[in-house]
């Protein structure tokens, strides 16, 4: 479908549509061409004016909103340790390096890792960059 439906997901399949939105957030140039195809149709919805109090469409994407760690946190701190070390990890290294366990909600660590430059993010983990 190309560029004019940049946020296309498979119907149905809840893995495709987290996929786009990952894809979303970490890759800059998709990000502003969602919103930019986004920003003109959400203006014309009906309900635009009720969401609005509830959803700020123009952060929709915008990782600074995220409910994140702060950076300098002890246990944040360590993350970005083991990044370093390993130069190249999987959530699921950090999880059990750190003895978080499974149901450990890593979200927050996620997006504040997000902002930072030195950390790039993979299909399968992440990676120190300097």
């Amino acid at each position: 479908m190309g560029n004019d439906y940049p946020l296309l997901y498979q119907q149905n399949d809840e893995n495709s549509f987290l996929d786009v939105i990952k894809k979303t957030l970490d890759d800059k140039q998709l990000y502003n061409l969602a919103i930019n195809k986004i920003k003109p149709i959400v203006k014309k919805m009906d309900w635009n004016k009720q969401v609005k109090s509830w959803m700020d469409w123009d952060e929709l994407f915008n990782p600074n909103t995220f409910p994140m760690v702060g950076e300098d946190t002890s246990t944040y701190k360590k993350v970005l340790a083991l990044i370093k070390k390993h130069k190249r990890v999987s959530k699921k290294q950090l999880i059990g390096e750190l003895n978080w366990g499974k149901q450990f909600k890593f979200g927050r660590y996620r997006n504040r890792l997000r902002l930072d430059k030195r950390i790039r993010f993979t299909n399968d983990g992440y990676i120190w960059l300097e």
